[in-house]
């Protein structure tokens, strides 16, 4: 398997706080006939950079016609991009390092319409925690105003989709409301590992699983000596 990796250090430590999150130029490849930007974008800019480094169409970098994703996404396609969403709170105070900044989320979104060409799906799906608001974090994230930019501008339909069966209400630590959710709408499918399971290689004590909220009981009937089954929602799949 090839395995390239590209850094590039940006000048600035800060993230543009202005959903939709606009580049900071219009760039050869921007697909889009708006000429807003934002130049303290810079997130978007290294995102560009990045793929320029890891030689993706690197032959026509700087020009309209550059797609770095196109050896890998072609028009049609449904593309998911899993961003990384925890919770809408902390304990200590703001989201930072709980959710993707909106800014990055944007700027894989552009790169993956360009591949697309327009025809074709994208998925912007995860599960929070289970206290986390996804509403609240898509919020933060920009989501929302993403999504519209996509639709006015190219009448594009973004999906996004909180994956999660259920949300919890906590108070104290304790769990006092569950609230049952939409979930994914391509419904989910029940994969056992079996002997491929990393828990398998080991001696482990079944008894000794936890998950966050999830009991013991609960878990011993999908974790024991006969199979390790996860519940994979199928827009992963």
């Amino acid at each position: 398997m090839r395995q390239d990796v590209g850094i590039y250090k940006q000048k600035n430590l800060y993230y543009s706080e202005k959903a939709p999150y606009y580049p900071p130029a219009v760039f050869e490849e921007y697909p889009f006939n708006d000429r807003r930007i934002d130049k303290k974008n810079e997130v978007y800019a290294s995102l560009r950079h990045v793929l320029r480094l890891l030689g993706l169409d690197s032959e026509r970098f700087g020009t309209k016609e550059w797609n770095p994703f196109g050896s890998f996404i072609s028009p049609g396609k449904t593309v998911l991009l899993k961003p990384n969403f925890v919770k809408h709170f902390s304990e200590r105070g703001g989201v930072k390092g709980l959710i993707t900044h909106g800014s990055l989320i944007r700027s894989a979104t552009d790169y993956v319409y360009i591949a697309l060409k327009g025809k074709g799906r994208i998925v912007i799906a995860d599960g929070p925690m289970d206290d986390g608001d996804f509403n609240e974090i898509a919020r933060f994230a920009g989501l929302y105003e993403i999504k519209k930019f996509y639709k006015e501008k190219a009448n594009f339909d973004i999906e996004i989709y909180d994956l999660r069966q259920e949300q919890v209400i906590k108070k104290n630590e304790e769990i006092v409301k569950r609230i049952k959710l939409k979930g994914d709408p391509a419904g989910y499918t029940a994969i056992d590992l079996g002997k491929i399971s990393e828990f398998k290689k080991g001696a482990l004590d079944y008894s000794s699983l936890r998950g966050s909220e999830c009991r013991q009981d609960i878990m011993s009937l999908h974790h024991n000596e006969g199979k390790d089954e996860y519940l994979i929602a199928n827009t992963f799949l």
